[in-house]
């Protein structure tokens, strides 16, 4: 058998270090066999004195980008990789053990060079308001995927749409994965949806964390792509959720939960208006 790795998963690291454990347990008990795969964590700032003297549950390359963004961090670890697919994850994420098998699978069955799996939301320990709100809101990958994109929570790749249409770009903050979507989709590489290559992310319950990204998503909105699509993303922001507020009454939750999320709904739109006057008049992005 070759040395060389069939899958390299590359994982960006800021200010997540607490959740690398568990992550790197996920990856040690994956049915694909840990020789056919390796691992690549980027760290996308200093990471914290000890890390190296860790008894790790299976054998790693980390490797630091201070290029701030996720994307660039991504696109070190595309750089050192050395296997013909491409798999990632975040630092937050926890795949189910048959995660790499399924997209390898999926990648290696026809002509389908783009694979986003499912990425299902943990429920906290006690329930919030903000939880209620991030659990309905999730991360709807098959959505993204009829749009032509998908969330690099879990998102597989192979090395050759890379090099037909170059790597991310580094200059987002947020949404750089479906801008590489779309441009490899506009090149001929369609993306397919995978349900049975399953991570799962935490779900967030407080304010602090879901305002924090849905300021990084709304700095990539804003100060991102086509000048028409920022003025487009900012006129649109002030429109009323009133699409989603539909998504979360038809959802399979308590009446309580939903009515936690919707409330949290409209008072995360009124907070990111602020937010998209701020980055009009020249303010910096959230990168978190």
């Amino acid at each position: 058998m070759s040395d060389t790795p069939e899958v390299s998963v590359i994982v960006p690291i800021y200010r997540q270090w607490d959740y690398l454990e568990t992550l790197l347990v996920a990856l040690s008990q994956q049915t694909l066999e840990v020789a056919r795969f390796e691992i690549i964590l980027v760290a996308n700032e200093r990471p914290p004195q000890g890390l190296n003297d860790c008894d790790w549950p299976v054998s790693v390359k980390m490797i630091t980008c201070l290029t701030p963004g996720s994307y660039a961090a991504r696109n070190a670890g595309l750089r050192e990789a050395r296997a013909r697919f491409l798999a990632f994850t975040d630092a937050d994420c926890r795949p189910e053990h048959t995660w790499l098998e399924a997209l390898l699978a999926r990648l290696t069955s026809g002509n389908v060079p783009l694979v986003a799996g499912a990425i299902n939301m943990d429920a906290p320990k006690s329930e919030t308001l903000w939880s209620c709100y991030d659990m309905l809101r999730g991360i709807p990958q098959h959505r993204y995927v009829a749009r032509g994109y998908g969330a690099c929570a879990n998102l597989a790749v192979a090395r050759k749409v890379f090099e037909q249409v170059g790597e991310f770009d580094e200059t987002r903050l947020s949404g750089g994965d479906a801008e590489f979507c779309r441009r490899a989709g506009g090149q001929g590489h369609a993306i397919a949806y995978d349900n049975s290559a399953c991570v799962w992310h935490p779900s967030r319950a407080t304010f602090r964390e879901v305002f924090t990204k849905a300021r990084r998503i709304r700095g990539g909105q804003i100060r991102a792509g086509t000048v028409q699509r920022r003025i487009a993303w900012g006129l649109m922001s002030f429109v009323p959720p009133m699409r989603e507020t539909g998504r979360f009454l038809q959802a399979k939750h308590p009446a309580s939960c939903k009515a936690k999320a919707i409330l949290g709904l409209y008072a995360l739109w009124l907070g990111t208006l602020g937010e998209t006057v701020r980055l009009s008049v020249g303010g910096c992005p959230e990168r978190q």
